[in-house]
């Protein structure tokens, strides 16, 4: 089985990574000696690699899961499109490789949009693609390939991964948590009121709770960035993996990957 999970960013990728290892039992593939000769072509070979040679952006790692059970090993590519507008290029570029994919998944944030709405626009870019279109957000369309949307935080509510990975932090880190909220807080009128919009995404939405989850996450690993502090510490290990917005993702994950 070789499946492919289409993300919109290196943070997206480092949490389906931690769920998947964590819930399903993979384990990351970091070595290209190690990674079957089928998929080395998705390991990118030349720098700058986007079409504008502008060598400031940043190099999109994939990254490689592999699993074994009972029907032999798995591969698990987690795709890093590169923003919210770039998924459907990305299921684009993927659909044109050499690769047989047995499943195909995305996963997006719903951020202040229905989740239906982001569903609509995620399977108009399969359709573009020719891939098998799911029916509803969370369901997985058992055809071939197998696909399915995850829209989070649950496919229900307008949000991101960062109220799930707040749900996480309240169970294994609700002392920490608790104080970086706190902080935040306490700084919001300070920080909103600064010139030249420095403030102006403090202001947004989702502001408050990433910069308090962003406090939690230097407490934990400080000066390193936020997928540091996922994957060396407890936030998306033992009991967050029991959260219901996990175990939800879990089961859809389960599902397109055909886990007994």
């Amino acid at each position: 089985m070789t499946a492919l999970i289409v993300t919109e960013g290196a943070q997206d990728v480092t949490f389906l990574q931690c769920v998947l290892c964590g819930a399903l039992a993979c384990a990351p593939v970091k070595l290209t000696a190690d990674v079957p000769p089928e998929l080395r072509d998705i390991i990118r070979k030349s720098f700058p690699n986007n079409a504008k040679g502008d060598f400031t952006v940043r190099v999109r790692v994939p990254c490689i899961l592999r699993r074994d059970g009972a029907g032999g090993r798995d591969w698990i590519v987690i795709s890093d499109a590169g923003g919210t507008g770039a998924v459907g290029e990305d299921l684009a570029a993927h659909r044109g490789s050499a690769i047989r994919w047995t499943a195909v998944g995305v996963m997006v944030d719903a951020d202040g949009t229905q989740p239906a709405q982001v569903f609509a626009g995620v399977v108009r870019s399969l359709r573009r693609s020719d891939w098998p279109e799911p029916s509803e957000a969370g369901v997985v369309h058992r055809g071939t390939p197998r696909t399915g949307v995850f829209v989070l935080p649950d496919n229900r509510s307008t949000g991101t991964l960062e109220d799930v990975l707040s749900d996480c932090a309240d169970v294994n880190y609700p002392s920490l948590l608790a104080a970086g909220r706190e902080f935040v807080a306490g700084a919001r009128t300070v920080v909103t009121a600064l010139p030249n919009r420095e403030g102006s995404r403090l202001r947004k939405r989702a502001g408050p709770q990433k910069a308090a989850l962003g406090a939690l996450s230097n407490l934990l690993r400080p000066g390193l960035p936020m997928q540091a502090s996922l994957q060396e510490t407890r936030w998306l290990t033992d009991a967050a993996l029991q959260v219901p917005r996990v175990r939800e993702l879990v089961a859809f994950l389960e599902a397109l990957l055909d886990v007994a």
